[in-house]
C-alpha cells in the first residue's frame, strides 16, 4: 500500500491475522490470543502489553508511557484513555462512520472506532479488509460476496453504523441492542443491578421466572419475524434470480470465479471463488430422491470450513 508520503506493507499468518506492519520504515509485530492482539514488539523488544477480554475488548494497555485504562461506548469504540489514577488523559470523538478526532495527551493506542485498529494512514484494519471512514466504505469487496445480505459489496454495516458493527470485515453484527441486553448496569443481563433489575426481582423468584418466560416468548416472536424478513430480503436481493445458465456463467467468469468440473454450465461441476473458497453450483432442478426442486444455485461453504452455511438461491 503506497501513496504520497506513505509506504506500507503487511504480513499475515495462516489464520488471516496480521502479524506485522511496516509504515514508512517503522515496523511493529503482534502477538495474539485468539483474535485479539495482546502484545506489540519493535524488533525483539516488547513495546506494549494489552489486557483483553472478548473480541476487540481492550481493558488496559501498558507501554513506556505507563498503563492506560479504556473507556468504551456501546459499539466498543474507545472514548477515552485514563491513567493509573483514573484521570482522563486522551479523548476520542467519532463521526457516525468513524472519522476520528483525538485530543489530549498523545498515545500509541490504535484501538479506536468500534475497537478496531487505526492505521494512521486514514484506514482502519477490519481483519478481512480495510475500511475508510472518510469514504464511509471498505476499500475492497466483501470476501463472502452476497452472503452478508448487502448488494453493495463495499458497504459498511448496510449504512447503519449507529446500531451495528463489523469486527470481522465480513458482515454486520448487533452493537447497541446486544449492549442493552448484556450490560450489567442496565439490568437485563447476568448480574444486572440497573433500573430494570428490581422489576425482574419483584415478587421473588416466581415473578422473576414469569418475567424470564415472557422475555423468552417475546424473543421467539421477534426471531420468527426476523427470519421472515430475512427470507424476504434474500428473495429481493437474490443476484441469481431471472438469469439463464449462460448469463450466470458469464457473471461468474467476469468476477474471476474458476470453473470446475466437466460441464459447470450444465450442472456438472461449479464455479469457485478463489478468494473465499466458496463454490457455486448451477442446479437445473428436477426429480430427486427427496422430491422435486426448481432450478436454483447452490452456494457451498469452503471445504473443511463450517463457518458459513450452505444456501440455495432459486432462479
Amino acid at each position: 500500500m503506497s501513496g504520497p508520503g506513505l509506504a506500507s506493507s503487511f504480513q499475515y499468518d495462516a489464520f488471516g491475522r496480521r502479524i506485522s506492519k511496516t509504515i514508512n520504515s517503522a515496523s511493529v509485530s503482534f502477538l495474539y490470543n485468539g483474535a485479539n492482539i495482546v502484545q506489540e514488539k519493535v524488533g525483539t523488544t516488547v513495546s506494549a502489553n494489552l489486557l483483553v477480554g472478548g473480541i476487540d475488548e481492550v481493558f488496559t494497555r501498558s507501554d513506556s508511557s505507563g498503563t492506560s485504562g479504556f473507556i468504551k461506548d456501546a459499539l466498543g469504540s474507545t472514548l477515552a484513555l485514563t491513567n493509573s489514577s483514573g484521570a482522563i488523559q486522551t479523548e476520542y470523538v467519532y463521526e457516525p462512520f468513524g472519522k476520528t478526532t483525538v485530543s489530549g495527551t498523545a498515545s500509541n493506542n490504535t484501538s479506536k472506532y468500534t475497537g478496531r485498529e487505526d492505521e494512521g494512514t486514514g484506514l482502519y484494519f477490519y481483519r478481512a479488509r480495510y475500511y475508510s471512514p472518510s469514504l464511509q466504505r471498505f476499500i475492497s469487496e466483501d470476501p463472502i460476496e452476497f452472503e452478508a445480505g448487502d448488494v453493495n459489496l463495499y458497504g459498511y454495516v448496510e449504512n447503519d453504523p449507529i446500531n451495528f458493527i463489523d469486527p470481522s470485515g465480513l458482515e454486520k453484527e448487533g452493537g447497541f441492542w446486544d449492549w442493552v441486553w448484556d450490560d450489567p448496569h442496565i439490568g437485563f443481563g447476568d448480574g444486572g443491578d440497573g433500573p430494570y433489575a428490581p422489576v425482574l426481582m419483584a415478587g421473588g423468584w416466581f415473578a422473576a421466572l414469569r418475567g424470564a418466560l415472557a422475555l423468552a416468548r417475546f424473543a421467539r416472536a421477534v426471531g420468527r419475524v426476523a427470519r421472515i424478513i430475512r427470507r424476504v430480503c434474500r428473495i429481493r436481493l437474490n443476484p441469481f434470480r431471472g438469469k439463464s445458465p449462460s448469463q450466470l456463467d458469464k457473471m461468474f467468469r467476469n468476477k474471476g470465479f474458476e470453473p470446475r468440473g466437466p460441464d459447470p454450465l450444465g450442472g456438472k461441476g461449479g464455479y469457485v471463488n478463489p478468494r473465499s473458497g466458496r463454490s457455486y453450483h448451477i442446479d437445473p432442478g428436477g426429480k430427486y430422491k427427496k422430491g422435486c426442486e426448481p432450478p436454483h444455485v447452490d452456494v457451498n461453504r469452503p471445504r473443511g470450513y463450517k463457518g458459513f452455511p450452505k444456501r440455495k438461491f432459486p432462479r
